[in-house]
């Protein structure tokens, strides 16, 4: 009888063993998940800058040496809005560029004349003035729609005057997610 309760015992130890080994690796698990969230987090910390405005194309929004305060890295975590004051880079410039985000993915656009309609109303910088449009950048700008609307990962870039001779998607069509480098705070 001594023999089967110590087999009993060392049953029961066993059952305990194999308790505490699931158990730890439950925990384990847990805590390599809170790690993994953890960081994901961490990839997702920006890095602030102060930044000068070059030139004049964000006029009347901003001005030429205007300082700016930057988040580098807001994209990874962020998403990107319509409106935001975004920091592009480009592999022919050597300059960072500021621009405004114009559109975003799902937005239709239409041209009339030398104006653009965003979703059924006119496009218009920080002043209320109309963009304008020349026939060359509509046509760009026309052949990368898709049924008339921004595709995924595709955003219109825009400087703040009117003009269409501004160094933005009015020249070069619209620019993937990976160019914006980071979110404008002024």
């Amino acid at each position: 009888m001594q023999y089967i309760s110590e087999k009993m015992l060392n049953a029961l130890r066993d059952r305990r063993l194999l308790y505490l080994i699931i158990t730890a690796a439950i925990i384990l698990a847990a805590g390599g998940f809170l790690l993994t969230k953890k960081s994901h987090e961490t990839a997702c910390i920006t890095r602030e800058a102060s930044d000068n405005v070059k030139g004049v194309s964000m006029v009347p929004l901003l001005k030429d040496g205007q300082k700016v305060h930057s988040l580098y890295g807001y994209y990874s975590c962020n998403p990107v809005q319509r409106g935001d004051v975004a920091i592009l880079a480009f592999a022919t410039r050597d300059d960072l560029l500021i621009k405004k985000i114009g559109a975003v993915p799902g937005d239709e656009i239409s041209f009339q004349g030398e104006n653009a309609l965003l979703n059924g109303t006119p496009l218009v910088n920080s002043a209320g003035q109309k963009y304008v449009f020349s026939s060359i950048s509509s046509n760009i700008l026309s052949k990368q729609l898709q049924d008339g609307k921004v595709q995924n990962d595709l955003y219109l870039i825009l400087g703040d005057e009117i003009d269409a001779s501004s160094f933005d998607s009015r020249r070069f069509g619209f620019v993937a997610k990976d160019h914006l480098e980071g979110r404008v705070i002024y």
